[in-house]
């Protein structure tokens, strides 16, 4: 690929909430304290047999990988595991359920699980981060969201919308290569090893395959609406 190793491995960081007052008796003073987002551009989505001989500090650098995937939107998952999968996120990021600390569900709003939240997902979170209290530590939370996450059929795929014949599809790019995707069902699949040419032009994705002596066309749907 033509592309600067340092315009790849880098690192790029933001706080996700406000400076917080801290009164103590002594004094009352204003600091910069809460959850940072801290991950790189350079992503990695590693078999669970490669992460399992890791070190806990190797994951948990992909475990804040998969929860900013998660946290994006870019890593779906269905209601029930997400709830599931959060609760640990919270178990692993805050550490056993504290009646007085964390009697409100504002401490899990201020972690932005995910891109839109409701109440009722805030409090099924809570509660699956009090049934966590003494039964699971941080890291083993911390291990069981990266096992949740490597199960899923999204794990490493990116996914695009894109018109194809004038249809909504997505385009999903994965470790095996590009393929297509309409109503859950893959309608081809382009292996790396077959793809010769893969050229982004304004609006559309260009692929050119062995097996064929023309090249398909897709048309990015969100940069359509861009341009709109």
């Amino acid at each position: 690929m033509a592309c600067h190793q340092k315009q790849t491995f880098v690192a790029t960081w933001k706080p996700f909430s406000t400076p917080r007052r801290i009164v103590t008796d002594a004094q009352s003073r204003e600091i910069v304290c809460g959850v940072w987002h801290f991950y790189l551009l350079a992503k990695f989505f590693v078999d669970h047999n490669i992460t399992a001989q890791w070190c806990p500090a190797a994951r948990q650098l992909l475990f804040h990988q998969l929860r900013h995937e998660i946290s994006t939107g870019a890593l779906v998952l269905p209601f029930s595991l997400l709830v599931s999968t959060c609760g640990f996120i919270v178990q692993a990021m805050e550490g056993d359920f504290n009646f007085e600390k964390h009697e409100l569900t504002q401490y899990i709003s201020q972690l932005k699980l995910i891109p839109q939240t409701d109440s009722e997902f805030l409090r099924a979170v809570q509660q699956r981060h009090r049934q966590c209290r003494g039964m699971v530590t941080c890291l083993q939370a911390n291990d069981i969201v990266i096992n949740t996450c490597q199960h899923l059929s999204g794990y490493g795929v990116s996914s695009h919308k894109a018109l194809y014949n004038a249809q909504e599809v997505f385009v999903e790019v994965s470790s095996r290569g590009v393929s297509v995707r309409k109503n859950e069902i893959i309608t081809f699949l382009f292996l790396w090893e077959r793809i010769i040419e893969l050229d982004a032009r304004g609006r559309r994705l260009y692929l050119r395959f062995l097996s064929h002596t023309n090249a398909n066309g897709f048309s990015l749907l969100q940069q359509q609406q861009q341009q709109q």
